[in-house]
């Protein structure tokens, strides 16, 4: 049962991670095409927050794997 919710947590940990990748790569593209700088900046500011919500999630995949011994 823990390997199972374990598994399932990874996956979810997985989906997430490509979410804010994608959110990222979305920022970058509008960013390349503005001009105006307050645009500029408020992208900055939300692709900083998607990094280190990136990191987080790398993080916890990371640390999804269950403990060894009994997992039933």
């Amino acid at each position: 049962m823990r390997l199972a919710s374990a598994q399932g947590d990874k996956e979810a940990l997985k989906k997430q991670l490509a979410d804010v990748e994608r959110q990222i790569e979305n920022l970058l593209d509008r960013l390349v095409e503005t001009e105006k700088a307050s645009v500029v900046a408020a992208c900055e500011a939300r692709i900083d927050r998607l990094e280190r919500e990136k990191l987080v999630l790398s993080e916890r995949l990371e640390k999804t794997a269950p403990p060894k011994g009994r997992l039933e």
